[in-house]
């Protein structure tokens, strides 16, 4: 088998690997990008929550700005419905 793994359930070996490598298989379709919300659009931030990983939010006078990370099919789900709106 291509990119096989070898791991050891009583020795504990290879475990930390086989982690590592079902984390990026996971985040393949992740991406990272910036969602701003005006106070108006305030009513899609339960889906940004729940669809995403927040990694920043930055809160100014005019705007809301959110850092991401996600399924891209998610995110662009969520700047479409902003663009609804």
């Amino acid at each position: 088998y291509n990119n096989s793994l070898f791991i050891s359930a009583t020795r504990k070996d290879g475990i930390v690997k086989l982690k590592n490598n079902i984390s990026e298989i996971i985040k393949r379709n992740y991406i990272r990008t910036n969602i701003e919300l005006n106070y108006k659009q305030t009513n899609i931030i339960n889906d940004i929550y729940q669809l995403t990983t927040v990694i920043k939010k930055v809160s100014s006078y005019e705007h809301i700005t959110f850092t991401v990370e996600g399924y891209k099919a998610n995110i662009n789900r969520i700047k479409r419905s902003l663009l609804i709106k």
